[in-house]
């Protein structure tokens, strides 16, 4: 994930790429990535696919219950909304 940082923060400065309310993000306007929008899809995949394993992580570490992980992907939405560059788009 630490590695991937300034490439998302490109693209969410861009407005390709999204935060969403449950710790996520979403290309929301692929026109905006242009040609590489492809490699974005797949920049986005990876690092979505690292918050849920670390938020599954964080869940059993702290044996909470809540299968939704509700509580854990709302803290990290708001670091992320908090943390994100300026023009970064939030669903």
């Amino acid at each position: 994930m630490k590695e991937r940082v300034a490439e998302i923060s490109k693209w969410k400065s861009k407005g390709a790429v999204c935060e969403t309310a449950d710790g996520m993000l979403v290309l929301k306007h692929p026109d905006k990535a242009g040609a590489e929008a492809a490699t974005v899809t797949k920049l986005v995949k990876a690092e979505n696919d690292d918050r849920d394993a670390l938020y599954a992580e964080i869940q059993d570490a702290n044996k909470i219950t809540d299968r939704k992980q509700t509580r854990i992907r709302s803290i990290f939405s708001a670091a992320f909304k908090e943390n994100s560059p300026p023009g970064t788009c939030f669903e």
